[in-house]
């Protein structure tokens, strides 16, 4: 989905959240995809094609395409490794 689309969204209260998680079978990059209130995720897409998940190189790159959707917070899911005693839904990253 484009950010103009996923603004207004955000705009009219139907996204929950932002989450960012690692890009499968990437061994770096993220993907960022928005919760949304009535059910489903919207993942936000790349410039020349919207429906393909966007692959950000780092956190802070995720965290800032969430800002200008809109949000002040950013939920990071950790899938790989988790250790004992560490919840990944413990983690986030507040966009600035």
């Amino acid at each position: 989905m484009d950010l103009k689309s996923l603004k207004v969204l955000f705009d009219d209260d139907s996204l929950k959240r932002a989450v960012a998680m690692r890009a499968p079978l990437q061994s770096k990059g993220w993907l960022l995809h928005f919760e949304r209130r009535a059910g489903g995720l919207a993942v936000m897409g790349t410039v020349r094609d919207p429906e393909t998940g966007k692959i950000f190189r780092s956190l802070d790159a995720a965290a800032t395409a969430a800002a200008d959707v809109g949000f002040a917070e950013m939920q990071v899911k950790i899938l790989e490794k988790q250790q004992e005693g560490i919840d990944p839904d413990d983690f986030e990253l507040k966009a600035q």
